[in-house]
């Protein structure tokens, strides 16, 4: 097993969804549920330092457009912070908001997702990132 593989095994067992949209967390969450993925949210960014330390989660996935949250700052945190550097971040927004994905890239998401997809690709984004996940009972 690569150095990354093992190190994605030792993660927790949750993702961890940054958004406040109650929609998007209905959504998404049913489709995490439908695979047996547990998962938390944090609302806002101190909730996201929290939650990363209590959880220390497997995946988290961040909204580009949400509100009451700074998620780039959210993801510059996690790419400064040595412990959560190979914790893989998925982020997604407004297809049509193009610099936001570009600004979320250059921070170091591991991927990037327009906002209309991200249900439909969420069972590939966890087994590309986060396949333990899957083979929890």
């Amino acid at each position: 097993m690569s150095e990354a593989a093992a190190t994605r095994t030792e993660r927790g067992s949750k993702v961890l969804l940054v958004l406040n949209d109650l929609f998007f967390e209905a959504k998404i969450g049913e489709v995490l549920r439908t695979l047996g993925v547990p998962f938390a949210i944090a609302r806002s960014n101190e909730q996201f330092a929290k939650r990363l330390e209590e959880d220390d989660p497997a995946l988290a996935i961040v909204d580009l457009g949400a509100r009451g949250i700074e998620p780039f700052l959210a993801i510059q945190y996690v790419r400064t912070d040595e412990r959560w550097q190979r914790l893989p971040v998925v982020s997604f927004g407004a297809h049509v908001v193009r610099e936001q994905h570009e600004e979320a890239r250059s921070l170091g998401v591991s991927e990037a997702v327009a906002k209309s997809k991200l249900d439909r690709f969420l069972p590939d984004i966890v087994r590309r990132h986060a396949p333990h996940l899957l083979t929890k009972k």
